[in-house]
């Protein structure tokens, strides 16, 4: 589903943008040589924002089918994907050429909706009726480090600033 709506995405944009290059050519001129490909400046090719999704979408689905089929030791795809990202940001050759077409604003928007998946594919492999079962143990996970948390910055700051111990409370 997702990566036929990806090749159709990118087959429009490579293919048949009207206007991508000079003199009105398409990327079907560049694809036959009438055109160079330095000449086009259109945001599908190498460098552009949409072509850098792809890119990433690509990689990351690749990492995650890589990671998941290693044998005696199959992994969750989604470390694929982490890895995947993390491989396209840090490394030397793909760091700067990968980061150039994407705007800042719009890649924090993406990180924000890729860690809310993340987080949503998380919750969707609980079980709801262990959970309701074990009730008594899960709101013991949920309150006890929090409260010792609390606790422990109350009394560090106590103990490391000026404060009493009900404004140490307050920090946290």
């Amino acid at each position: 589903g997702a990566a036929l709506v990806l090749f159709t995405f990118s087959t429009v944009i490579f293919l048949w943008w009207p206007k991508a290059c000079p003199g009105g050519g398409t990327f079907r001129d560049v694809l036959s040589g009438d055109i160079a490909l330095d000449d086009c400046e259109h945001q599908g090719l190498p460098g552009g924002w949409p072509f850098d999704l792809f890119l990433l979408y690509f990689t990351a689905v690749l990492f995650g089918k890589l990671v998941s089929s290693v044998p005696y030791c199959p992994m969750p795809r989604l470390l694929g994907m982490i890895l995947a990202g993390y491989v396209l940001r840090n490394a030397p050759a793909s760091s700067d050429r990968f980061s150039e077409g994407l705007v800042p604003s719009f890649m924090g928007t993406v990180r924000n909706i890729v860690f809310t998946i993340i987080l949503l594919r998380a919750g969707a492999g609980l079980d709801l009726t262990k959970l309701r079962q074990n009730t008594k143990v899960v709101l013991l996970m949920m309150v006890v480090p929090s409260v010792v948390e609390i606790l422990v910055v109350a009394a560090v700051a106590t103990a490391l600033l000026p404060f009493t111990f009900t404004w140490g409370l307050l920090l946290e």
